[in-house]
């Protein structure tokens, strides 16, 4: 079982609850409803409920069936990471994974066959809860659809963005290799020209990220979030490798203890 699975499953119910509480409380003041807050607090309590039903099952039912079951290179990468986090824990030691270059197509994927199945278990499960026997295939098919949309557009969210900061980098690489000309230009411009206000320099905050901050929540420059990544690559390249080490080591061993 994934040793990150207890945060996962808190994580993505917190998440679940509170964008559902959040869309359904706008929604509710958009249309001037009398209790806009009370109808958020029950959505996020329903949201909340199920979605800590989808995230532990797949998390501790689905995820670790697949993946001993499944033998596709997703499955395989993930059971190395998974091994190379255990063998972490119980060492203390950071461990490395190998260097592997996933495609578009793979992160497009990544756990798409898990979250459809807990999503039709789940929807299954709760609307035969609520509609009683006749509620499962409704809710089976409905739930699997739902489920694995969502994971489309957030593996697509993903890609995206990775692509984004990936342009916005190289952007900002060719634009330092021009910038011993700009500084020549700017060295012509008349000192009688006034300064440029400071708070034009500024970035102005656009709505998105003013609604972002009401939250408590703040927006991750894209050289942080790729710096961020750039870590996470690295330490999963030092586990595997020191995983490699330990099984070799492992293997030479045992012919000698045997003699």
């Amino acid at each position: 079982m994934n040793p990150d699975a207890p945060v996962s499953v808190v994580v993505g119910t917190l998440a679940t609850s509170g964008s559902v509480a959040t869309l359904t409380g706008l929604y509710g003041a958009f249309k001037g409803l009398s209790q806009p807050g009370l109808l958020a607090g029950t959505a996020a309590f329903n949201s909340g409920v199920a979605g800590a039903v989808f995230f532990s099952v797949r998390e501790y039912v689905v995820s670790p069936l697949l993946l001993s079951s499944i033998t596709s290179e997703q499955y395989e990468r993930r059971r190395r990471e998974i091994e190379a986090r255990h063998l972490e824990k119980e060492t203390g030691k950071s461990v490395s994974p190998a260097r592997e270059h996933l495609s578009w197509s793979e992160m497009r994927v990544h756990k798409l066959l898990d979250t459809t199945v807990s999503g039709a278990f789940t929807g299954g499960l709760l609307n035969a809860w609520k509609r009683g026997r006749g509620g499962i295939l409704p809710g089976t098919v409905t739930g699997s659809i739902v489920c694995a949309l969502l994971q489309v557009g957030y593996n697509e969210l993903s890609v995206q963005r990775l692509k984004y900061v990936s342009r916005r980098l190289k952007q900002s690489q060719d634009a330092s290799k021009n910038s011993p000309v700009l500084v020549a230009q700017e060295t012509k411009v008349p000192s009688s020209l006034p300064d440029s206000d400071e708070s034009d320099s500024e970035p102005k905050k656009t709505v998105a990220d003013r609604i972002i901050s009401l939250f408590g929540l703040s927006k991750v420059p894209d050289d942080q979030y790729l710096e961020k990544l750039r870590q996470e690559r690295d330490a999963y390249v030092r586990r595997i490798h020191r995983l490699e080490a330990q099984i070799e080591e492992e293997k030479r061993s045992k012919p000698s203890a045997v003699s």
